[in-house]
């Protein structure tokens, strides 16, 4: 006999938002993650001095636009996202984000 099952083994995509807004609609800036391998997850803040604001290795876990328990000035901040993908490649993502007031 012969089945018709078919496995389709699907990669890991990260999709990540441009802009944020504490205390509104969007407030936490974090990636969408589709087919999650949270494999050596690793998400980094930078300010323009190439500062590190936030860090976290829980996908979880996004950036509230806080540093210090004090909200950060409106302005763009760059960002560097990797992981290991479901398929054992490394993704990364990196960028600029916009968090408004």
């Amino acid at each position: 006999s012969f089945s018709n099952t078919f496995c389709l083994s699907q990669t890991s995509r990260i999709f990540v938002p441009n802009t944020f807004v504490p205390n509104g609609t969007n407030s936490v800036f974090q990636p969408v993650i589709l087919f999650p391998n949270f494999d050596d997850y690793d998400m980094k803040v930078f300010n323009r001095w190439g500062e590190i604001l936030f860090e976290t290795t829980d996908p979880s876990i996004g950036w509230n636009g806080m540093v210090d328990g004090q909200i950060v000035q409106q302005g763009v901040y760059a960002y560097f996202i990797q992981m290991k993908s479901t398929n054992g490649n490394q993704l990364e993502r990196k960028g600029t984000v916009m968090l408004l007031r």
